[in-house]
Parts: structure tokens; C-alpha cells; sequence
């Protein structure tokens, strides 16, 4: 969505967008305080809620990177859960200056009622701000909608794995169906060009 959909200063090794979740400032682990929540802020341009990173070959930073950022209490980590969040929206993967291997995977933390008010309104900033057409085709009001039904996805799948899962799977269907839609429509506009192309050569 788009993606969903995190880029870090520093020497990148690897990156996956989120379910298309649109791009995100550079950040470099180097300067812990600022640069983290100066990403934060700016990923606000992106739908998806996301976990703070972490440093699996240095437990270290990753303590020093959550206190800073006043979590002093460790995540309560729910394997099976990240599991299925993680099949459609992609942990992003990089390497620091320093050679440390960083990962940050969407938020399994639930979401409440006011998370899906903020939901809304962050998504029609967001159309505002990239000039989303309100009406006919548009890839980026898609793109945009795509990444919000993401969100939706992992908020649901962070109370009940059960609804996540099915919610994907009525996605991937009305996905399918919509590009079955779409290459009848491309072979039948190619098929009207190659038949108007012989007619007027013949």
C-alpha cells in the first residue's frame, strides 16, 4: 500500500515499500534523537502506523533508540500476529554508515476508535496534498486508498488475526478481478486498433 509504501541516510542495503505506501524521508540512526523524529514527523505522509526500528545484531541501539524516544517499557511482541502484518505490508530493511542492519516492521499495537477518525483525515490531507483527482480514474487517489485500506487491514489484524486474514483475502480477490477487468479492456482496445489499422490499409 501505496506501499505503505522508509528510506535512511547512510549506505542502503535493500528496500521494500509498504502495500504502496508512498516514499519517506531519509533518516540516519547516527543522530538517534533528531533524525527519528524528524522521520516521524514526516512519515505522517504515510498511512501505514509503524513500529519504532529495530538493530536485531545490536540489542543496544535499539534500547538506546527506545528510550530516547521515552519507551522505557519493551513492546509486548506478538510473533503470530507481525507474521500476517508483515504479508502485506513489507518490513523495510537497511544498513547505518556504521554497518548495523536496521529493520522496521509495521505497528501490531491495536488501534481504537479515534485512530480511525485520524485515519480519515490524514487520508484526505494526503489526496490534498499530491492533487488527487476527486472523481474518474486517478493512480494517485488509488495509490493513496490502497495504502489506507492497508492501515485498515493491519488495525483489524492487530485485534484478530481471523478478520485480518480475510479482509487480505477479499482484497487479493477484488484485485484479481479488477486486473482480469483490465486486460479484457487492453486486448479489446488493441484488438479495435489492429482491426481499424487492416481496414484502412486494405
Amino acid at each position: 500500500l501505496k506501499l505503505q509504501f522508509l528510506y535512511f541516510i547512510g549506505h542502503m542495503d535493500g528496500m521494500t515499500a509498504s502495500g504502496g505506501s508512498p516514499p519517506t524521508m531519509p533518516v540516519s540512526p547516527a543522530s538517534m534523537v533528531s533524525d527519528v523524529q524528524g522521520m516521524m514527523e514526516t512519515k505522517g505522509e504515510s498511512l501505514i502506523s509503524w513500529a519504532l526500528p529495530v538493530a536485531p545484531t545490536d540489542p543496544k541501539k535499539t534500547r538506546k533508540l527506545r528510550q530516547k524516544m521515552g519507551e522505557k517499557d519493551e513492546p509486548v511482541l506478538r510473533p503470530q500476529v507481525q507474521d500476517v502484518i508483515n504479508r502485506f505490508i513489507k518490513p523495510t530493511m537497511w544498513i547505518d554508515a556504521q554497518g548495523t542492519e536496521w529493520v522496521q516492521e509495521a505497528s501490531q499495537q491495536p488501534a481504537g476508535r479515534l485512530d480511525a477518525v485520524v485515519l480519515g483525515e490524514r487520508l484526505d490531507k494526503q489526496l490534498n496534498s499530491i492533487n488527487a483527482r476527486s472523481t474518474g480514474i486517478c493512480s494517485k487517489r488509488s495509490a493513496s486508498y490502497q495504502e489506507c485500506f492497508s492501515e485498515l487491514i493491519r488495525q483489524v489484524t492487530a485485534e484478530s488475526i481471523e478478520r485480518g486474514i480475510l479482509l487480505q483475502k477479499v482484497r487479493e480477490e477484488r484485485e484479481a478481478t479488477l486486473d482480469g477487468y483490465r486486460e479484457l479492456l487492453e486486448s479489446r482496445a488493441g484488438y479495435h486498433t489492429t482491426n481499424k489499422s487492416n481496414t484502412t490499409t486494405g
